[in-house]
């Protein structure tokens, strides 16, 4: 362990090296979500979950309105537990403004759905809007 790494412990700070989600056993679906983030980073994203008390986002990509794409869970991890398909499906969440995404937005999810089809041949993808991809809970 290295000293920067000792110092982390020493806080008491979790890293996101510290967390471990399970595994998907099989991988049946694709799903890209398209919800108005409000030109939100993935760093605000990430901020807003742990404020909620998350460990980490619920999707394994975000995709902001430049076309940019941010990893989030690692791709052989579980999604959020939000989402009923969380054990069988790669999850995307694309910032789309009232529902609807720019050109730079769809040749990135073109482009990630095509090396996501290289590794989960059989998987189904399908395109969800916000309302209809989310349980909502009550903590």
């Amino acid at each position: 362990m290295d000293k920067r790494e000792t110092k982390k412990k020493e806080k008491g700070k979790i890293t996101m090296t510290d967390i471990v989600f399970k595994k998907r056993s099989s991988t049946t679906g694709i799903v890209v979500k398209v919800a108005d983030k409000g030109g939100m980073s993935f760093k605000d994203l990430l901020k807003s979950h742990r404020q909620k008390g998350d460990f980490h986002v619920d999707d394994h990509f975000y995709i902001d309105n430049s076309g940019y794409i941010e990893a989030g869970r690692l791709l052989e991890d579980v999604a959020g537990f939000i989402y009923d398909d969380c054990n069988t499906s790669v999850h995307i969440l694309v910032d789309g403004e009232n529902g609807k995404i720019n050109d730079c937005q769809q040749q990135s999810v073109n482009n990630l759905l095509t090396s996501l089809a290289d590794a989960y041949p059989d998987a189904v993808v399908r395109w969800e809007r916000e309302k209809k991809c989310q349980k909502r809970y009550q903590r």
